[in-house]
């Protein structure tokens, strides 16, 4: 699946501030914003960044409300037709724009305005790179405004930074209840001692990781191991995913030995149905409805036990049918052992 959406930056604001001036409402949490249609989160440089896959931002509308007194960065990315683009606004107005336009010829870069200098370093690296490479068909530039975009405020989509990100909604829309919002509590205090007490660690702690915040790390057998979470807890209700990577070494850039896949994506189950019934006939809700304490027990205990089940697999190599191998095979793991 290509990258497909676009993004807003605003530098040195209040998040709250910001979202309120935009017109929206955080509406839950998630591990990333590559998985919910409009997520935000606070970059490590001060910049509050949000992103809409399906490219869902209208920005020209939130460009000049965002830039009020500041600057910000309006950034879009489909990499199905290798289009790519960066704009600025300052206090308000367009100050300039990067754009690479594939219908214009092979590594074609436009400018309008005055973009920083750091464009001219970026794009000489991207020539370097090609030319190390030997791809000559290969359109490198398209990089250049996503890059451009890393430098000046630290997002790239595709190189993610372990922050939390949170779902946005429209404020004028249909407003729901909000989310209990429990998973992330879940996580610190039953499912990372867990992994703890088998080596793991905390990816983010590591100055050379890109990824979530939530991933884990352990060296086994001279061989890095990551597990990645991607989960989302709106009120729709919670969803975890877990899937792992074994490197041939303890280096981050090692190459791939083992790709795979807890099975099943743990959803919660759904909600106690016949409210609607209950309510025609003059009956009371039922008060036997699982508490949402009590629901988050009853949707964390089986992936405490998929994690389990990871970790052993992870360890001996023995087959298990919750694990799901895409890439390579645990013959690698066991011959480690040896």
């Amino acid at each position: 699946m290509g990258a497909n959406l676009n993004w807003l930056a605003v530098q040195g604001v209040d998040k709250v501030d910001l979202l309120e001036r935009l017109g929206f409402v955080e509406a839950g949490l998630s591990s990333d914003e590559l998985n919910v249609p409009v997520a935000c989160a606070v970059l490590p440089k001060s910049w509050v960044v949000i992103a809409s896959w399906g490219k869902g931002l209208d920005l020209d509308r939130l460009l000049p409300r965002a830039s009020a007194g500041t600057l910000a960065l309006g950034g879009e990315m489909d990499d199905r037709v290798m289009f790519s683009q960066l704009g600025a606004f300052q206090d308000g107005a367009p100050a300039w724009a990067v754009t690479h336009d594939p219908d214009r010829g092979l590594d074609n870069v436009t400018v309008q305005g005055e973009p920083p200098g750091l464009l001219a370093q970026v794009r000489a690296e991207l020539v370097a790179e090609q030319a190390g490479d030997g791809f000559e068909d290969v359109d490198y530039m398209f990089e250049a405004p996503v890059r451009l975009s890393e430098r000046l405020c630290g997002y790239h989509p595709e190189a993610p930074l372990p922050v939390e990100w949170k779902i946005l909604e429209p404020a004028g829309g249909r407003r729901r209840p909000s989310p209990d919002l429990r998973l992330a509590d879940a996580f610190r205090s039953e499912l990372l001692p867990q992994l703890e007490g088998s080596g793991w660690t905390l990816a983010a702690r590591d100055a050379e990781f890109r990824g979530r915040a939530w991933d884990v790390t352990r060296v086994l057998d001279g061989r890095r191991q990551w597990l990645s979470f991607t989960w989302r807890e709106d009120c729709v209700g919670p969803a975890f995913e877990t899937s792992f990577l074994v490197f041939s070494g303890q280096a981050w850039d090692s190459p791939h030995l083992m790709v795979g896949a807890v099975r099943q994506m743990r959803a919660a189950a759904p909600r106690q149905g016949g409210a609607f019934w209950r309510r025609l006939l003059g009956r009371a809700d039922d008060v036997s409805r699982p508490r949402p304490e009590d629901r988050m027990v009853e949707f964390v205990g089986p992936i405490r036990e998929d994690l389990a089940a990871l970790d052993r697999f992870l360890v001996s190599g023995e087959p298990d049918a919750r694990i799901e191998v895409r890439f390579g095979s645990a013959e690698s793991l066991r011959s480690a052992r040896a």
